[in-house]
């Protein structure tokens, strides 16, 4: 099987509770957190992944879901002001079941 080195990318995953990460060093950003970035950029020509992003799942090397959460949480805070002028004057049957209408 040949594989599309352009289209491909290594992410690495550790437990949650690890210490240290393979591939991986820690940086401090400006606002006092720390990020894990790739000590190398690529591993035969493939380029290591901070985060990938497959069929909506945001996935990083420690496995968590705040990045997925927070891009929820933004997405849904979106729809609110679109959908807002509808709402505002929807019934409450409407407000319950919009796909009747």
């Amino acid at each position: 099987m040949l594989l599309n080195k352009t289209k491909s990318g290594i992410t690495i995953f550790t437990p949650r509770r690890s210490r240290k990460t393979p591939m991986m060093k820690k940086i401090e950003t400006k606002k006092g957190k720390i990020k894990l970035v790739p000590a190398r950029n690529m591993i035969g020509g493939v380029p290591i992944c901070e985060k990938y992003k497959y069929l909506g799942t945001i996935s990083i090397p420690r496995l968590k879901c705040n990045e997925k959460i927070s891009h929820i949480k933004r997405k849904s805070g979106f729809l609110l002001v679109k959908l807002y002028p509808y709402l505002k004057n929807a019934t409450a049957d409407a407000r319950k079941d919009p796909l009747k209408i």
